[in-house]
C-alpha cells in the first residue's frame, strides 16, 4: 500500500484502518512517500521514503522520482502483487513506476477541484492522470459523486464505489473517554486540518452570525495547522468579529470522539472533500452533521443520492441525520457581507440547533460505512 504520510490526515486514517482490518491470508507492506515524527498504527511497519522535501519545481520532480525508484525496489525486492494507492500523487506514483502488479488506485476527492486548487502542478498531475489511470486494473472511487466526477473528468468508465471503512464499534468506545479538553457549555465542532479545503473562513463567518441568536454557544475546531498560512488569516477574521471568547483552536487531538460526541452538531464547511469519515465518525457518536454539498457529504447525510438529485437554489435539505447546504465557491474572504451560501449554512445550523436529535438512528446509519463492508469489497477487487 501507498501513502502519501503517516499521520494527521484523513487518507492516512483510512489506510491505517484498513491496514488493521485487512485478514492475515495477505502479506502487507506499507510504503509512506513522506516522513513523520508521529504515525497511525498500522498493521506492519512501514517503509519510509526519508528524504527531506525540497522546494521549487524541479526539487518537488526530484522527489517525485526518488519515491518511484524505492516503489520499484520493494515491488522487485519483496515480490509484491498486487499495489494499493491512496490519493493522487500515490496513485501517480502507482501508475509511473510502470510496475507489473495489479494496480488499485484509489481516489478520494472530486479531482478536477482538487488539481485546479493546486494550479500548475495540479494541472500536470490531472493531464498525467487522464493518459495513465485508464491502465490501472483497478480504480475505485470513495463515493457516488466522486465516481461520477472522476468518469467524467478521466474519460473512464471503470470506477468502483467503495465507502471508505469504519470502525464504528471502537469510535463508540472511544467517545465514551474523558476529552481531552473541558469545553464550558453548548458548542458547534469542526475537525479537520486547518487548509484551504477545509473553508473554515467560512464556518467562523457563519458563525459570527449564528452567535446573534445564540450568544452562550462556541465554536471547537480540532485539527493540525497546514503550512498554508491560513491560521493567521483565521484568527484575524475572529478578531473582527470580537470571537476570540467564543472560538477555540485546539490544534491536534488525540481522541476527538468525546468532543464530537458532545457538541451540538458538526459543521463541514469543506470547498471539496472526497467522502468525509469525520462524518460517519460523528453520526456514530450520535452528533448530526451539517455540510456543503461536498464530494460524498449528501451520500451519508441524506442517503445514497447524486449531486443532481439535490435541489439547494432555494433552501437547504433535512434528514434524520442532519442538513446539506449549497456548496462554496471556495473564494476566500475575510470581512465581506455573508454571500448566500453562507446564510443558508447560518439557518441550516440553527435549524438542526432547534430539533430534537434521535441518537440511535444516527448511529445505524454510520454502520452502513463500517470496515467490514469496505473490506468485503476490497477482497474481490484483490481476487478478481
Amino acid at each position: 500500500m501507498i501513502i502519501p504520510k503517516l499521520y494527521n490526515g484523513g487518507i492516512e486514517k483510512v489506510a491505517s484502518v484498513f491496514s488493521l482490518n485487512l485478514c492475515d491470508d495477505y502479506d502487507q507492506y506499507i510504503y509512506s512517500i513522506m516522513n513523520q515524527d508521529e504515525s497511525y498504527d498500522f498493521a506492519v511497519k512501514p517503509i519510509i521514503l526519508d528524504r527531506r522535501v525540497a522546494s521549487g519545481y524541479l526539487g518537488k520532480l526530484l522527489n517525485f522520482f526518488y519515491r518511484i525508484k524505492l516503489l520499484r525496489d520493494i515491488v522487485h525486492q519483496e515480490d509484491i502483487d498486487v499495489v494499493i494507492s491512496f490519493g493522487e500523487r500515490c496513485n501517480l506514483i502507482n501508475m509511473i513506476s510502470f510496475i507489473k502488479v495489479k494496480r488499485i488506485l484509489t481516489i478520494h476527492s472530486v479531482i478536477s477541484v482538487e488539481n485546479k486548487s493546486k494550479g500548475f502542478l495540479g494541472f500536470v498531475g490531472g493531464c498525467i492522470a487522464r493518459t495513465t489511470y485508464s491502465n490501472a486494473e483497478e480504480v475505485v472511487a470513495v463515493s457516488g459523486v466522486v465516481k461520477d466526477e472522476a468518469e467524467k473528468y478521466l474519460g473512464i468508465s471503470n470506477i468502483s464505489k467503495i465507502y471508505n471503512g469504519h470502525e464504528i464499534d471502537s469510535i463508540i468506545e472511544l467517545g465514551n473517554f474523558e476529552a481531552d479538553y473541558k469545553i464550558e457549555g453548548d458548542y458547534i465542532v469542526a475537525v479537520g486540518r486547518i487548509t484551504y479545503a477545509k473553508g473554515y473562513w467560512h464556518l467562523i463567518r457563519c458563525f459570527s452570525k449564528l452567535k446573534l441568536t445564540n450568544p452562550n454557544l462556541k465554536l471547537v475546531i480540532v485539527g493540525g495547522v497546514e503550512l498554508d498560512g491560513r491560521l493567521e488569516d483565521l484568527k484575524e477574521i475572529v478578531s473582527h468579529f470580537k470571537l476570540e471568547s467564543e472560538v477555540q483552536f485546539l490544534g491536534q487531538v488525540n481522541n476527538p470522539y468525546p468532543i464530537i460526541k458532545n457538541a451540538k452538531l458538526l459543521a463541514l464547511t469543506s470547498i471539496y472533500e472526497g467522502l468525509p469519515g469525520v462524518a460517519i465518525e460523528s453520526l456514530s457518536l450520535g452528533t448530526p452533521v451539517v455540510s456543503t454539498n461536498s464530494g460524498g457529504s449528501a451520500e451519508i447525510v441524506l442517503g445514497d443520492v447524486s449531486c443532481n438529485e439535490i435541489n439547494l437554489e432555494s433552501e437547504f435539505c433535512k434528514s434524520d441525520f442532519g442538513c446539506i447546504t449549497k456548496p462554496f465557491k471556495g473564494d476566500f474572504l475575510k470581512l465581506e457581507e455573508l454571500t448566500f451560501e453562507e446564510q443558508q449554512f447560518c439557518d441550516a445550523m440553527q435549524f438542526q440547533l432547534d430539533v430534537d436529535v434521535k441518537s440511535d438512528n444516527l448511529k445505524t446509519r454510520a454502520l452502513e460505512f463500517s470496515i467490514e463492508n469496505a473490506i468485503a469489497k476490497y477482497r474481490d477487487l484483490i481476487e478478481k
